[in-house]
């Protein structure tokens, strides 16, 4: 445990200390995030214009303009928030995935193997790979979190502005959503924290079996983009065919999992995708943790 401790640490000191792509990264998302609350913030000062000047009311609901009602995730069809939904999975995997295959090449992983042990230099890697990526989707999002709450109200969403809220029953916690926005914020920020996470110790570790991180980055970003047409492909047939309703299980739309959708499966979706990315994050060093690949 103490080798896994020290590994740990000396990893983290890496990832999270003088790392400029970390930095930038996170630097771009934290942009995004402050440029969607001032963006959203002319939307809650025009919304308090008409009502003192047309509706004659000093006192209105704010309920689809509050703080949680604007939140980044919520609403993520505006332009920042619709770049971040473009470009996650590559912040995510930018700051320190790139780590296993250079080091690998260097030999600097060789060495830490002898050092502390195959099974201890892969855990901590993990570790500290995940971490960035986590910390590249929740940071952003706690930022533009605090941003509206300094602006707009801390008021719920009401149920019965559902449909303008922009969460819908079908979406996951959406009853946590309107009656404790707080706790709801807290858990999507987590999870989609987790997300960004495995994502970046999937490509990690694709990188690992390929040799090679850029690569296997940008084959893994198309590659979503890919899964997000033949998902499209779907959903026009199963429309024109069979008359179904939208469903984010059948769009493989992974670059939005990190949004708050409204749309049938979408918990089911959820469930999936981060399922999906556990599987593939773990499988290669597991798979190569007896070879001379690692």
């Amino acid at each position: 445990m103490s080798s896994l401790k020290l590994s740990t640490h000396m990893e983290l000191r890496k990832a999270f200390g003088r790392n400029p792509w970390f930095w930038i990264a996170l630097a771009f998302g934290v942009f995004l995030a402050v440029w969607t609350a001032i963006v959203r913030s002319e939307l809650f000062f025009s919304t308090l214009e008409m009502a003192l000047v047309d509706w004659q009311r000093k006192e209105v609901g704010y309920s689809t303009v509050g703080a949680y009602a604007l939140w980044m995730p919520v609403r993520p069809d505006d332009l920042a928030p619709g770049i971040f939904r473009m470009v996650w999975p590559i912040l995510a995997a930018i700051p320190y995935a790139w780590s296993w295959s250079a080091e690998m090449r260097s030999g600097l992983i060789e060495q830490e193997c002898v050092r502390a042990g195959r099974r201890v230099t892969v855990a901590s890697k993990w570790i500290a790979v995940f971490l960035t990526g986590f910390a590249i989707i929740a940071v952003p999002y706690t930022v533009n979190l605090l941003c509206n709450l300094c602006i707009e109200p801390a008021m719920p969403a009401w149920i019965s502005d559902g449909l303008y809220a922009g969460v819908l029953k079908y979406a996951p916690f959406s009853s946590l959503f309107y009656n404790k926005p707080l706790a709801f914020c807290v858990l999507w920020t987590f999870i989609t924290g987790v997300l960004g996470g495995l994502w970046a110790t999937v490509v990690a570790a694709l990188s690992m079996v390929a040799g090679s991180y850029l690569p296997t980055l940008v084959a893994s970003y198309l590659s979503l983009h890919i899964f997000a047409f033949l998902g499209e492909q779907l959903q026009m047939y199963f429309n024109t065919y069979t008359d179904s309703p939208y469903s984010a299980l059948l769009s493989l739309d992974v670059l939005s999992v990190v949004s708050v959708r409204a749309n049938g499966g979408s918990g089911v979706a959820l469930a999936l995708t981060v399922l999906a990315l556990v599987v593939l994050s773990i499988i290669p060093p597991v798979a190569l943790r007896k070879r001379d690949l690692l």
